[in-house]
Order: structure tokens, then C-alpha cells, then sequence
């Protein structure tokens, strides 16, 4: 799967951002139209580690296993990122979000772009 480039709203720094829907699809080519279906991530796992560049450190992130990214049916092929307050120092951040299967197969299935402006008050 080649990785897509998502670009999440720009939102305000220190105001609480709603949370994002990712859905997760696998592509085929049948009778040369293609055809897309939820992919069943039942059992996995997810992370997504946002940073400044690809060298820098990371800033905050979002993963299954503290449930800032939720799964609720896998067979639709759905992660959910969790609403919080986005303290964060104003900047422009990427990601790449991973899915791990439960057998630990490891696949970066899609890049992030977000821009965190500064407030005002």
C-alpha cells in the first residue's frame, strides 16, 4: 500500500480539537475499476507519532494503547482519534500513522500534515 498524504484542519493552539475519523481501505482492481473496501483491522494496533521533520523528536502522539486512537469494530475499517486540547507549541507537524497486525506485521498506511496556529488569549 503506498502511503497518502492526509492533511488534518489547522487548529488553534490550547483549544480542544474534536477528534478525526481515519478510514482504512484496501484497493483492488477488478475488471479495471477499482473497487474499495473496508480493511478488516480487527486485533491490531495503531500509533501515530507527530513531529516537527523526520529527524526531530517527537511531540505528542496518538496510539491504541493508551486509547487516544480507538478501534470499536475493526470490520469497518475505522480509527478513531480521540478529542483532547492540543497544548502544543504552535508549528506545522507531520506523521505517518502504523497499523501492527495481531501476528506483528508492521505497515505505514498513511503521512499527516497539521499545522497548530498560536492563539491569541
Amino acid at each position: 500500500m503506498t502511503p497518502t498524504i492526509n492533511k488534518i484542519a489547522d487548529h488553534r493552539r490550547g483549544d480542544t480539537w474534536d477528534g478525526m475519523v481515519l478510514l482504512i481501505e484496501d484497493v483492488k482492481i477488478v475488471d479495471e475499476v477499482e473497487v474499495r473496501t473496508p480493511k478488516d483491522i480487527t486485533g491490531y494496533t495503531a500509533l501515530a507519532r507527530f513531529k516537527t521533520s523526520r529527524e526531530s523528536s517527537m511531540v505528542f502522539e496518538f496510539k491504541t494503547e493508551d486509547d487516544t486512537i480507538t478501534i470499536p469494530n475493526g470490520i469497518e475499517g475505522k480509527l478513531l482519534f480521540a478529542a483532547r486540547i492540543m497544548d502544543v507549541r504552535a508549528n506545522n507537524y507531520i506523521s505517518d500513522v502504523e497499523l501492527t497486525s495481531p501476528e506483528g506485521r508492521v505497515e505505514t498506511i498513511t503521512d499527516c500534515e497539521w499545522r497548530i496556529f498560536q492563539d491569541v488569549s
